[in-house]
Formats: structure tokens, C-alpha cells, sequence
């Protein structure tokens, strides 16, 4: 990475397992210097540490520190029973953050969005990066995404830093935390009679080369991230360790939003479930052709990594077992 011409780099949400893992990858590239910032302190050697609340802003850590480059992954990425408050941090937080980079020179922001961003919805098939966002009405995390996707468009076009945004899909690693893994400690899993669409993962290890790739290249633009292959939504259920119990849609709506309103459950209410339902699959030849990245892991790789790091054995580990194909979990 020596030939890349960052030099100063802030990383946020340094805290979260996406933010330390990339703070922690660019602390040893050569001619790097890290600066991690999250709302509690972090430790990763190598990087200078600032503990500050993202709402509070970062206007004066970006001018004393000389930072040319910001890695943004500060994000509430559960959905919330207070959604103003998530606004806040998600959205309004990042605006104030594009501001204060305008004013101290920075010259680009790489942003983390979603493939969720382009929706699940009937009919779709692999999304490329020049279609319109279609986020899910009321589903917070990619709407959030989405509205932050744009205001980086509005304040580059205006003069602003310069926006890299990568449109990754769900990534796992064996202590991976997101509203999709939140949901699979359920011993049984409802889902959607007649449903089971192709799903696609990331493993943190590919993620972070891309954004590395990113930042090699030096260059603005979108481009998706995801693993080789899918994996199906039923057949990740049951390699959690969890068992799929089909329920019509209308009924499983219902469940859904009684049991969130009721507080009875704070992984979703029902927004989300479209993404159980349908595909929200993205091609990855843009930053194959543009980047030279592709992924080491596939999806499948990176799920049974994921699952591999849980505290109980998938119904798939105790057949394995069982028939003397795997050691004892």
C-alpha cells in the first residue's frame, strides 16, 4: 500500500467489528496513520485513540491530526424503538462530520452502505450500481444508508470530499453482530411460507480489503461487496442452529410488530422482512474490473465461519458429527 497517497486516515465506529478490523489492517500498511475514533475507548496499537461521541463532531480532531482521509463506520445498525435517536447518530451526525471535512481540507470520505439499499423485491435479480435505491419504507438501516449515499453525492458535487462508497452486503465473522444474526439465536425461526431466497455474504477479512483496495485506487465511485455464491435464507437458519418453521406472510407480519410494539422483541418489527422474502443479490464485477478486488471467501465460507464461532452446534455440525465426519462440538 505504499504507493497509495493516504497518509492521515480516521477510522469511527473504531469500536465495532468492522471499524477495529479495518483500523487494525491500515495501522501496519506502510505510510499510514491511523487515527480511531468511537464513543468508548478503543485499543489498537499503532493508531492514535480518540474516545468522542460522533454527535459531539470531529471538526477538531480532523484539522489537528492533518487527516486527508475519513473511513466512516460510526452506525446504529439495530433497528431502534427510538428512531430519532438512530437518525441522529446514522444521518444526521454524518452530515455534520461531511461539514466539518469540507472545512478542513479533507479529501475523501469511504462510506460503508448496504446492499440493502436497492430493497428485496419481487422479480429482481442482481443489482449493479447505476440503478436507483430502493430502500425498504420504514426499515431504518437501509434507509439510513440510503440517505447518507446522498447527501455524500450532494456535498461532492458541491465541493465537498470526494465519496468512495461500497455496497456491501451482510459480513460475518465469528463475533458478527447485525439485525440478520441477531435474529438466528431463535431455537425456531418463523418464516415465510413458500420463501427462501438466495442470500449473500461477506467475510470480514474480504471486507477489508476492499476498503484497503478503496484506498489504494484513491479514487471516488460505488461498487458492491460481496461473496462468490449464495447461500439460501432456510439453509443459513439451520446451520445456526436454529429450525425454520414456515407462517403465512400475513400472519408473520403480525407476530412481528405485536411482539416489537410489546417490546417483547428488539431485533425488528416487520420492514425487514421483505429481505426473507426476496433476493437483494448485487453484482460484483465493477470492483472486480476497477479495483482488481475479489473475494477470498464465498458466501457459504463466510456464513459457516460466522457459525463456527457460536456457542452451540447447527443441526448441519451435529449430522457431521453423528456420522463420525467432524470432531465433537
Amino acid at each position: 500500500m505504499s504507493s497509495a497517497p493516504v497518509r492521515r486516515v480516521l477510522v469511527t465506529g473504531a469500536a465495532g467489528l468492522l471499524g477495529g478490523a479495518v483500523a487494525r489492517r491500515l495501522v501496519q500498511a506502510p505510510g499510514v496513520d491511523v487515527v480511531a475514533t468511537d464513543v468508548v475507548a478503543v485499543d489498537i496499537p499503532g493508531a492514535v485513540l480518540v474516545a468522542r461521541d460522533i454527535r459531539d463532531g470531529l471538526g477538531d480532531v480532523l484539522l489537528t491530526q492533518g487527516i486527508d482521509t475519513i473511513v466512516h463506520h460510526a452506525f446504529v445498525i439495530q433497528q431502534s424503538h427510538r428512531p430519532a435517536a438512530a437518525h441522529e447518530v446514522n444521518v444526521d451526525a454524518t452530515a455534520r462530520l461531511v461539514d466539518d471535512a469540507r472545512a478542513a481540507g479533507v479529501a475523501t470520505v469511504v462510506y460503508p452502505s448496504s446492499t440493502t439499499t436497492y430493497g428485496a423485491w419481487p422479480g429482481t435479480g442482481f443489482h449493479t450500481e447505476d440503478e436507483p435505491l430502493r430502500p425498504l419504507p420504514g426499515f431504518a438501516y437501509s434507509a439510513h444508508k440510503a440517505e447518507v449515499e446522498t447527501l455524500l453525492g450532494d456535498a461532492a458535487r458541491s465541493g465537498g470530499p470526494a465519496a468512495a462508497v461500497l455496497r456491501a452486503c451482510i459480513v460475518l465473522a465469528p463475533r458478527a453482530v447485525n439485525f440478520i444474526t441477531a435474529s438466528l439465536a431463535l431455537p425456531v425461526m418463523p418464516v415465510c411460507a413458500g420463501a427462501d431466497p438466495p442470500m449473500q455474504f461477506v467475510h470480514l477479512d474480504d471486507y477489508v480489503a476492499a476498503v484497503e483496495a478503496v484506498l489504494v485506487a484513491a479514487r471516488p465511485g460505488t461498487w458492491n461487496v460481496a461473496g462468490s455464491g449464495t447461500v439460501s435464507w432456510r439453509a443459513l437458519i439451520e446451520i445456526a442452529g436454529s429450525r425454520p418453521l414456515p407462517v403465512p406472510e400475513g400472519v408473520l407480519r403480525r407476530l412481528v410488530d405485536v411482539t416489537w410494539s410489546l417490546h417483547l422483541q428488539d431485533r425488528s418489527d416487520s420492514s425487514g422482512l421483505p429481505l426473507t422474502r426476496y433476493p437483494w443479490l448485487a453484482s460484483t464485477e465493477r470492483i472486480t474490473r476497477e479495483l482488481g478486488w475479489s473475494p477470498r471467501f464465498t458466501s457459504l465460507q463466510a456464513v459457516e465461519s460466522w457459525a463456527g464461532g457460536l456457542d452451540r452446534p447447527s443441526p448441519r455440525r451435529r449430522r457431521r458429527r453423528a456420522a463420525g465426519e467432524g470432531p465433537p462440538d
